[in-house]
C-alpha cells in the first residue's frame, strides 16, 4: 500500500512539473468563448477604432483615425495581476490640428509609441503610469506605415525614412527610395515589402549605416510583412509566406496557405507565433522546430469583422467593429491566462465629446 507522504510528495512533484514546462504561449485548447472582450463605447463608428494595434508584454495600443481632431486617438491598454485588460491612457497631438488622421498606424517598443498621422509621426514615451509626447516629427507626404524597435524608428512616407533617438531627441539616419514599401523593424534589421516588384528587401544596419541584405521574392504582395529576429512573414492573397536568416542568407521556410480566403488583411510575427486576420476568424500557427502549423482558428461574431492584429509573448490581440457601423468597437484578447476577476468582461467607457460641445 501506497503511504499517504509519498502520495502528497508525488502530487507535489506532479505540480511543480506542470508549473515549469507549461508552454509560455499555447492556445491550442483556448475556448474563444472564454477570450476577453473589451467593449469600447465611442461616439461614432466613421472613427475607425482598430484601424492600427501594436503590443508589447502588457501594453497594447490600438489606433483610430477619425479624420479630425474630435475623433482621432491612439487608446492604451494594459493587464493587471489578475490578468485582465484596463484602459491607461487616450493619447491626441498636443498641436490643435483639425484633419490629421491621427493613429493611421501604431508601433509600440518597450515605454515608447510611434503613432502615424495625416503627414506627421508622434512619439509619446511613458514615466509610471503616464504618457506624455515627446517628439513630432513633420514630413512632406502621407504616412502609411510606422515601425518602432527600441530608440529606432522607420516610417514609410513615399520612401523609408529611418530616425534614431538620442536622449529626447530624434534626428534621421538614413532615407532608401523604395516604392510602394511597407516597413517593420527588429533591432538592427529592417523588412520593406515592395507591392510594385512582389519582393521583400531586406535591410541592415552596421554602425550609422544601412545595406541592403537580401531580396525575397514572393508570387504576389499586399504589404503585409512582419520581421521578429532573423525571421520574416510575408502576407498574399490567401498565404503567408516565412523566410529565415542564417548567417547573412535568407531561405524561405514555410508557406502558410489560409483555407476559405480571399485577402489576408494583417499579420503579426512574434518569435515563434504568427497570427493572420483573415477578416472573419484569426488563424494562429506555431513554429516547432522548422515545421510551422496551424495551432487554432478563432472565429468573429458574423456581424463584425477583424480591422488589425497583433501578437506579443503575452497574447494575441485583435480589433472588431460592428457591421453595419455602430457606436460599439471591441477589444479582442486571446491568451492562455484569461481575465480572472469577477464579471471578467469590463465594458471600457470611453466618452468622445462633439466638437461643437
Amino acid at each position: 500500500m501506497t503511504s499517504r507522504p509519498l502520495i502528497i510528495l508525488s502530487a507535489i512533484l506532479i505540480y511543480f512539473c506542470c508549473l515549469f514546462v507549461r508552454p509560455l504561449f499555447s492556445l491550442a485548447t483556448l475556448d474563444p468563448k472564454s477570450v476577453q472582450k473589451i467593449r469600447v463605447n465611442t461616439m461614432s463608428g466613421a472613427e475607425y477604432f482598430g484601424s492600427s494595434i501594436s503590443s508589447s508584454d502588457d501594453t497594447v495600443i490600438i489606433g483610430s483615425p477619425g479624420g479630425n481632431k474630435a475623433f482621432s486617438f491612439a487608446y492604451v491598454f494594459t493587464r493587471d495581476d489578475n490578468f485582465c485588460w484596463h484602459q491607461q491612457a487616450t493619447l491626441a497631438p498636443a498641436d490643435p490640428l483639425v484633419y490629421d488622421f491621427f493613429g493611421n498606424d501604431v508601433s509600440l517598443s518597450d515605454e515608447t509609441v510611434a503613432v502615424g498621422a495625416d503627414r506627421d509621426v508622434y512619439i509619446f514615451v511613458r514615466s509610471g503610469t503616464s504618457w506624455s509626447q515627446q517628439e513630432k516629427i513633420i514630413f512632406n507626404h502621407w504616412i502609411y506605415n510606422v515601425s518602432l524597435s527600441s530608440d529606432t524608428l522607420a516610417v514609410y512616407a513615399e520612401a523609408v525614412y529611418i530616425f534614431v533617438r538620442s536622449g529626447t531627441s530624434w534626428n534621421q539616419q538614413e532615407n532608401l527610395n523604395i516604392p510602394e514599401g511597407y516597413v517593420s523593424l527588429s533591432g538592427d534589421t529592417l523588412a520593406v515589402a515592395n507591392n510594385a516588384n512582389n519582393a521583400v528587401y531586406i535591410f541592415v544596419r552596421s554602425g550609422t549605416s544601412w545595406s541592403q541584405q537580401a531580396k525575397l521574392s514572393i508570387p504576389a504582395s499586399n504589404g503585409n510583412v512582419s520581421l521578429s529576429g532573423d525571421t520574416v512573414a510575408v502576407g498574399t492573397d490567401n498565404a503567408v509566406y516565412i523566410f529565415v536568416r542564417s548567417g547573412t542568407s535568407w531561405s524561405q521556410q514555410a508557406k502558410l496557405i489560409i483555407p476559405d480566403t480571399r485577402w489576408i488583411r494583417d499579420l503579426s510575427l512574434s518569435g515563434d507565433t504568427v497570427a493572420v486576420d483573415a477578416g472573419d476568424a484569426v488563424y494562429i500557427f506555431v513554429r516547432s522546430g522548422t515545421s510551422w502549423g496551424q495551432q487554432t482558428k478563432l472565429p468573429v461574431h458574423s456581424k463584425r469583422y477583424i480591422s488589425s492584429i497583433s501578437t506579443s509573448e503575452k497574447a494575441v490581440f485583435s480589433t472588431g467593429d460592428e457591421y453595419p457601423l455602430s457606436i460599439e468597437d471591441f477589444l479582442y484578447v486571446y491568451s492562455d491566462d484569461v481575465c480572472k476577476r469577477k464579471n471578467a468582461l469590463p465594458a471600457i467607457i470611453i466618452q468622445l465629446l462633439n466638437s461643437n460641445q
